[in-house]
């Protein structure tokens, strides 16, 4: 008798895919955390940011490892990991990684600057937003910034008889206020000591209009510069050549201003006093 054969054909069990735990809170600092990964097919990993990398795929029961950067910015950040696999579609389980600590830091201590109105510039070094303020109306500054960067300081021409000193207060929250100066000098020559000066204004004073004349005659290049009592520029010209230069302040209301000659060897403080 000829035997004969049958078959049992059993289903195979339903597939399932289970992965834990659903978040991960991880530190700033670089390093790697798991999750669990519970299932009895084949399973794909993908994360959806750079900074953290993941294991690609694994079958049946395993483990996903997520490897993740250093975060350098104050700010929070989250990564996720989506696994999936074929017939019970896909799990999102996420990184969680805290925001650095705050850092602040605002070099040179001191910028030593001439009397001449210029600017000058400090570099700050800083992982979150800053704000700048000065303490002199003489001296004006980047009002903030985000992260490392540069803080300008425009300063007027000092028409004193004596030195000055800005000091510049840079602020992160929760972290101590952080100052640095600008000192600028005093005139190179001081306004006393200029009886003897070759320069003559004149009249001086007057309704305005004012002449300078060099006696020995020289006609090279002079820069003049003059400020009200605020130190801000409201005349600023170039000459050279000329046997004398003329200003024209006649529309400037009555009252004392000083003025910068600039020649090509000297710096001259003088005053010229406005009657109307």
């Amino acid at each position: 008798m000829t035997p004969q054969v049958v078959t049992v054909t059993q289903d195979g069990a339903v597939p399932t895919l289970a992965v834990n735990p659903p978040n991960r809170n991880v530190n700033a600092p670089s390093g790697n955390t798991d999750f669990t990964v519970t299932s009895n097919i084949d399973w794909t990993v993908t994360s959806d940011s750079a900074w953290c990398t993941v294991t690609p795929s694994g079958s049946g029961n395993g483990t996903i490892t997520a490897t993740f950067t250093e975060n350098l910015s104050v700010t929070q950040r989250i990564a996720h990991i989506n696994v999936s696999a074929v017939g019970v579609g896909s799990q999102t389980v996420t990184v969680t990684q805290a925001g650095a600590a705050p850092t602040l830091s605002v070099t040179p201590p001191n910028r030593d600057v001439t009397a001449t109105a210029a600017n000058t510039a400090f570099s700050v070094s800083s992982n979150t937003s800053w704000t700048a303020v000065s303490d002199a109306s003489w001296c004006t500054v980047t009002a903030s910034g985000q992260g490392n960067g540069t803080i300008t300081a425009d300063y007027t021409g000092n028409s004193s008889a004596s030195a000055r000193t800005a000091t510049i207060s840079v602020t992160v929250a929760t972290l101590p206020v952080q100052q640095v100066t600008v000192n600028q000098a005093k005139p190179a020559v001081d306004i006393d000591e200029l009886a003897g000066n070759d320069l003559q204004i004149c009249p001086n004073p007057s309704r305005g209009i004012f002449r300078i004349i060099s006696s020995s005659g020289d006609h090279g290049m002079l820069e003049i510069m003059v400020q009200d009592i605020t130190g801000e520029i409201i005349l600023k010209k170039q000459f050279s050549g000329e046997k004398e230069y003329l200003i024209d302040l006649s529309s400037t209301p009555a009252g004392c201003y000083p003025i910068i000659l600039k020649t090509e060897n000297s710096l001259i403080v003088r005053k010229l006093v406005i009657i109307k």
